[in-house]
């Protein structure tokens, strides 16, 4: 019994020892597991540490490639750049001059990175030994992705991209975790390159590089120049020593007009300067003759006068005799001669952050110089005084009545006369002409034997007819006064002169009121040279600045005189200038009287229009005495280009122009009556 219990307790001790050692294992199974979980989940978050780390790798990787280097030889660029730096979204290019394994599409860039794969000793011998490439061994697996997400551009300067915001993405092979992260990489500005100049005439021709030589310049007149620039450039600065500039590549909205837009970009326009008067207009020295003439009394003479105060007397046959006027009439004549000089305009390229980068193209020109030689004469008549002469044989020629009288006496009844007298063929034309003692005075001094009388028919039928009225005092009994302060200026205008001379006392024509608008005393005049003279220093043989023609102009003629209409102020912006109300300005719709403009209309300077912003007329009271004004009528052809002037900054017309105006509107006026009266 005993060995059968002994027995037993053997098998209770195994069955113990039994159960204790499967606990055993069972627990150290388990605690392994744990292990290898907690091994599996550090080296994953390893693994995301490393991917991390790979993302500011890459970043850096791509502000290297987006930063200039040296990429062999002299070439220092980027690796990657875009193809259109100032669009709104980038399109980044390897640069063909680097060896970058970095691909691109669009915005994105592509790096290959290294696995965290784990080689075998096998694996490992076939790389040492050569047999393997690391991406035949796919040690270059994990897909490395940086993405352009944003653009920050310098407040200064719109279109400079100073810093982009990149998004990195790492994705691994194991487990294939996934890490972004977003870096902002500081980009510098990219350089323009270089530059040069072309030109062609304001009309006919193409851009070339021909610059005149000091044989063969080219000849004055007016030209436009275009800049070629290569690499990514904002604008460009076109100058001269002259204090000229220009600039191009941009619009007045400051939005880029060229394409010049990459730093592989070849030499492409980047704009064209306006228009430019290449070439001078040298003063040389003036020579003067002094002549005398005599004009005897008894000859017969005629009155002209082609500028509003300046008259000419000529004898019409010569007789023999004594007596006569005095007084001294100057005519100037010009001749030119040409020769080359050489002059430089310059080219700065400024780059998007508002900075010249490039050294400054200096290109020489020869341009053909003018020199203008003046020959004043100065006629001298003998004899005479300012007064007018007692002896006059034609005095009673016209009415006893001065104008001035007629007007201050009875101004509606001579305006009647005046009216049906010129509808009446058979009244005798010198019964409607009033006596003008003053000018009478300048033809006699001028050795003139005459009268010198006024006419105002036109200006009775313009008043009749702009009013629908029947006569011209209508205005007094139907107290028009509104409607007739506004025709008055221009029926005025058509106030017609005649003069009466012996020994025949026959009428002669001699002008019209309208021809004569001049400036305000002090109006600034632009010289030739630059400077500026007020209009009443202005004299013959001064040379003015013509800018349509874009050079300097020979005074022939000056006139100067009291003004008894009020003047014109008209205004453009913060300029403005005084003028009578006959004056030509040169507008959008051709060329106006200063009566004729408004507000809003364009006075046009060379290409340049500037709205007029206001238009005053000037009134004096009574005992007001009238401005005294000057005007000037400049050398030159029937060409209305040669017959511009500059005052108080505005373009506007010269007395020729002023004559031609007034005379075309006079004779619309007459050819209108005359349909009328048939």
């Amino acid at each position: 019994m005993k060995f059968s219990s002994e027995k037993g307790n053997i098998s209770v001790t195994a069955l113990t020892a039994i159960t204790v050692l499967s606990l055993s294992s069972m627990y150290i199974k388990n605690s392994s597991d744990s292990l290898n979980q907690r091994t599996k989940q550090l080296g994953v978050s390893n693994r995301s540490i490393l991917l991390q780390n790979n993302n500011l790798s890459n970043l850096s990787v791509l502000r290297s490639a987006m930063s200039s280097a040296k990429l062999g030889g002299s070439i220092h660029e980027p690796a990657i750049f875009p193809t259109d730096y100032f669009a709104s979204s980038w399109n980044l290019l390897p640069n063909p001059f680097s060896n970058t394994t970095l691909t691109t599409n669009g915005t994105s860039v592509t790096i290959k990175g290294f696995s965290d794969k784990e080689l075998s000793p096998s694996e490992l011998n076939e790389l040492f030994l050569g047999h393997k490439t690391m991406a035949s061994a796919a040690l270059m697996a994990n897909t490395e992705s940086l993405q352009v997400v944003g653009m920050v551009r310098d407040s200064l300067n719109k279109y400079y991209v100073k810093a982009v915001d990149v998004k990195a993405t790492t994705k691994a092979t194991v487990d294939h975790p996934t890490t972004v992260m977003i870096g902002r990489i500081d980009l510098p500005a990219p350089l323009p390159g270089t530059s040069i100049l072309k030109i062609k005439p304001e009309t006919g021709g193409s851009f070339t590089t021909n610059f005149g030589t000091q044989s063969n310049p080219l000849p004055s007149g007016k030209y436009v120049l275009e800049v070629w620039a290569d690499g990514v450039v904002h604008h460009a600065k076109v100058w001269n020593d002259s204090g000229w500039s220009n600039i191009v590549g941009i619009n007045t909205d400051n939005q880029i007009t060229h394409f010049a837009n990459n730093i592989h970009s070849t030499l492409t326009p980047l704009g064209d300067t306006e228009l430019i008067f290449l070439g001078t207009n040298v003063l040389g020295a003036a020579t003067v003759i002094n002549t005398t003439n005599t004009i005897a009394a008894g000859n017969a003479q005629k009155v002209e006068q082609p500028t509003c105060s300046a008259f000419i007397v000529e004898p019409i046959v010569s007789v023999a005799g004594g007596g006569g006027g005095s007084g001294t009439t100057t005519t100037t004549t010009a001749s030119q001669s040409s020769a080359a000089a050489k002059t430089t305009y310059h080219v700065d390229l400024i780059g998007v952050d508002g900075q010249q980068h490039t050294t400054t193209l200096d290109q020489p020109m020869w341009i053909t110089v003018t020199t203008t030689t003046t020959l004043v004469t100065n006629i001298t008549t003998v004899g005479g005084n300012n007064s007018v002469d007692s002896s006059n044989n034609c005095r009673n020629s016209c009415t006893a009545m001065t104008t001035d009288q007629e007007y201050q006496t009875n101004y509606w009844g001579f305006l009647d006369h005046s009216y049906f007298g010129g509808l009446d063929q058979t009244i005798p034309k010198n019964t409607l002409d009033t006596f003008e003692p003053g000018q009478t005075a300048e033809v006699q001094r001028l050795g003139g034997k005459g009268s010198y009388c006024a006419n105002n028919e036109l200006v009775a039928q313009k008043i009749v007819s702009s009013l629908g009225i029947s006569k011209p005092s209508d205005v007094d009994v139907n107290n028009l006064w509104t409607q007739f302060a506004a025709v008055v200026g221009p029926a005025k205008d058509l106030e017609q002169y005649y003069v009466y001379m012996e020994p025949a006392c026959q009428r002669q024509y001699v002008s019209q009121r309208n021809g004569c608008g001049c400036f305000e005393e002090s109006t600034q005049i632009l010289m030739a040279n630059g400077s500026l003279r007020k209009a009443s220093q202005i004299r013959r043989g001064d040379i003015l600045w013509n800018p349509m023609t874009q050079r300097g102009a020979v005074v022939r003629d000056v006139v100067a005189g009291p003004e008894v209409l009020p003047l014109y102020t008209i205004k453009l912006g913060s300029t403005e200038i005084k003028v009578t109300e006959g004056h030509p300005f040169l507008t959008s719709k051709g060329l106006k009287q200063a009566k004729e403009l408004m507000a809003g209309d364009s006075v046009l300077d060379g290409g340049t229009a500037t709205p007029i912003t206001s238009i005053t007329r000037d009134i004096r009271s009574a005992n007001t005495p009238d401005p005294e004004v000057w005007n000037f009528e400049l050398e030159g052809s029937s060409s209305d280009d040669d017959h511009y002037v500059v005052a108080n900054g505005i373009m506007t017309g010269d007395l020729y122009l002023q004559k031609k105006l007034g005379k075309a509107k006079i004779e619309k006026v007459e050819t209108t009556h005359e349909d009328t009266k048939q």
